[in-house]
Parts: C-alpha cells; sequence; structure tokens
C-alpha cells in the first residue's frame, strides 16, 4: 500500500475525477491563450480589408470576394459576427479564436478515435499551445476557420471509413447505406472550406488519396460497387454546393500571383518546421531550439513504430478449427424425416424370425445349450 493509496484524495480518484474535464481544461486553456493580449496591437492592412467588407451587405461582399485572392465565406461570417460583438479588435478578431479553440477540441476527438484518449489529449495540448496556431488565432483572417474546417473533414472522413470497415467486415451482409451522417458531414464540410480558401482542394485530394488506397486494400470484400458509388456521390454533391463559385474560383487561381522561392531542399523543411513550432517570430529565435523540437516529433512516432514492430512479430492468427461432426451410425435412409419401421410386440430376435422359436426348433436354447441343426 502506497501513501496515498490510503488517502480519501488518492491520486488514482483524482485522475478519476479530472478524466471527463481533461477535453475541457484543455480547450479552455486554448481559448485563454487566444484571448490574452488579443488587442495588443491594432489592426494591419489585411485585417483592415476584413473590416471594411464586414461592413458591407452580402452581395457587395461576393462582388468584392469575386476580385480577391479569397472566397467570400469568412466575410460573410464575420459580417453576421461583428453585429453581435462590434468591430473593436477584440470583436473582429475573436471569430478566429473561437474557430481556433473549436479546431482544439476536434483534435482531441481526432487522435482518440486514431489512437485512444492519451493520445488525443497530448494533441489537443500541443495544439492549444502552438504558437503558430496562436498567432493565427489572433488575426482577423480566414485561416483559423480554415484549418477547423479541415480538421473537421478529416474527422468525419474518418468515422466514415470506420462505418465502412464494419459494413464489409466478414460475415456481415447487410446492404450499406448511400446516405450516411458522417458522408453528409464530410460534403457540407467540403463545402464550407472551399468557400474559405482556394488551396482547400488540396484537403481533398489528400482524403481521396487515403480513400483509394482503403479501396484498394479492400478490392475483395463484398459491396465494392456499392462503395465507389457512394463516394462519387458525395463528391457530386460537393461540386454542385461549389458550382456557383468554380468559375470565379478558376478565374482567380489562374490571375494569382506567383511566389518567389527563396529556399529549397532541406533548408526549406526546416524553415517550415521552426514556423510551425515557433511561429512567424521564429527569426528572432535561435536555431538550437529547433533540435528539441525535431526530439519531440521523434519521441511521438516512436509509439507508432514500437506497435507496428509489435504486430509484425506477433504470429499469425489461425483460423479456429471447425468442431468434428459426430459419426452417424444411423442406417441408410434412418435419416430425419424417414419413416420408421413398425415395432414389433415381440422381444427383437434374430433376423426373419417375428417371434420366439419353439423348443426343438433351430434358435432354441435350453440351459443345457443351444439347439442347431446338423450340417
Amino acid at each position: 500500500m502506497t501513501l496515498f493509496s490510503s488517502s480519501p484524495f488518492s491520486l488514482r480518484r483524482l485522475d478519476r475525477w479530472l478524466a471527463p474535464w481533461m477535453p475541457w481544461l484543455i480547450v479552455a486553456l486554448a481559448v485563454g491563450l487566444r484571448f490574452w493580449r488579443l488587442d495588443a496591437q491594432s489592426l494591419w492592412a489585411d485585417e483592415g480589408n476584413s473590416a471594411s467588407l464586414a461592413l458591407r451587405s452580402w452581395s457587395d461582399i461576393s462582388l468584392a470576394a469575386a476580385a480577391d485572392i479569397h472566397p467570400p465565406l469568412y466575410y460573410w461570417l464575420l459580417n453576421l459576427w461583428v453585429r453581435l460583438f462590434g468591430l473593436s479588435e477584440n470583436g473582429l478578431r475573436s471569430l478566429s479564436v473561437f474557430a481556433s479553440a473549436a479546431t482544439v477540441g476536434l483534435t482531441y476527438d481526432l487522435g482518440r478515435r486514431l489512437f485512444g484518449r492519451v493520445a488525443g489529449l497530448l494533441a489537443a495540448f500541443l495544439l492549444a499551445v502552438a504558437p503558430f496556431h496562436i498567432y493565427y488565432a489572433q488575426e482577423a483572417r480566414m485561416y483559423a476557420l480554415l484549418t477547423l474546417w479541415a480538421t473537421l473533414l478529416v474527422s468525419s472522413f474518418i468515422v466514415f471509413l470506420q462505418q465502412e470497415m464494419i459494413e464489409v467486415s466478414p460475415g456481415r451482409r447487410e446492404l450499406p447505406l448511400i446516405g450516411t451522417t458522417p458522408g453528409f458531414i464530410f460534403a457540407v464540410t467540403a463545402i464550407l472550406g472551399l468557400y474559405t480558401h482556394y488551396l482547400f482542394p488540396l484537403m481533398l485530394l489528400v482524403v481521396n488519396l487515403v480513400y483509394g488506397a482503403w479501396l484498394i486494400s479492400t478490392w475483395a470484400r463484398p459491396f465494392r460497387r456499392l462503395r465507389i458509388v457512394r463516394w462519387l456521390f458525395l463528391h457530386l454533391v460537393i461540386i454542385f454546393g461549389f458550382w456557383a463559385w468554380a468559375g470565379i474560383a478558376i478565374e482567380r487561381l489562374r490571375a494569382w500571383p506567383a511566389s518567389a522561392v527563396s529556399q529549397q531542399g532541406i533548408g526549406a523543411i526546416l524553415n517550415a518546421l521552426r514556423l510551425l513550432a515557433f511561429g512567424p517570430t521564429a527569426d528572432a529565435i535561435a536555431p538550437l531550439w529547433l533540435w528539441p523540437v525535431l526530439a519531440v516529433l521523434l519521441l511521438g512516432l516512436l509509439p507508432v513504430v514500437l506497435d507496428a514492430r509489435a504486430r509484425a512479430a506477433q504470429p499469425p492468427v489461425q483460423p479456429a478449427a471447425a468442431p468434428r461432426a459426430k459419426p452417424d451410425l444411423r442406417p441408410r435412409g434412418a435419416g430425419r424425416g424417414a419413416r420408421r419401421a413398425p415395432r414389433s410386440p415381440h422381444r427383437q430376435w434374430p433376423p426373419l424370425l417375428t417371434r420366439p422359436p419353439a423348443p426343438g426348433q433351430p434358435g432354441s436354447c435350453r440351459p443345457s445349450g443351444c439347439w442347431r441343426p446338423s450340417a
């Protein structure tokens, strides 16, 4: 017995009490970090553009977005948001704070579904304290909303995939449904993401590659054609929902100014990792601090590698042998449903005898022995 086990406030009881509240505590931490000094800086150029568009009507916002490099959904939502919270720095930027905090909660749910509760809590905590995510959560721009749609898209896709795994499991013969709740959320989220940023199709590309790999790996399982039709139907819904803005989107993507590439190779990768770890102010941080970030990243991949090695080391599971059927010793034609011969009222004697033989007859027996006819 340990010191804490006999205490009424033991660590085990504390963990049991805190377990349901841990995701909410992490989300509360994310909200606090994002609201901290939210109005410390005034609006800069792009945020001023957001504030200007938020004051217009929805039709004017659509006309302005058609000449801009961003779709109009964020400005539509900001137009509704400022009516409730005002045009101050806190009012304009709080929409991004809300989207960022919701992303932290979705990250916990996604990690829990994929790798368990502990992994979900760790992923949510790392995102809650990530400087890069906090930086863009304090901007009156659409990037925090874009992250929210991307996370919701992946989360709904994982639920859709898990449901399909159950539908094609061995021994299941129920016909899958064309319309499912995860599929509906996936399609709606994809439409919202396309109306938020023109780079959102990259998320759809990644999801389709993953689903294509899953479809190839389960090609021999049932309902293959129905699953393909359902997946194509979801994309038809997405195309139909974005069709009104698709022509403008293609035109704006063609007019998108090309960015100058200053770094390539390993340098660009290390620079991207430094930005993700420390935010846009990473230039003020010594490059030496990048190595602990890489160590944490490799440490996070270690459980995945160990789990894969443990699965590979396990012997293949042999299918359970079917129980051996007992031999049927009944005479031919005496199975279930066969007509039974009528029972004789006499004792069963040797064949061709329907009653006991009289003394002196073949087959009769006495205490001195059985009588047999001479050869």
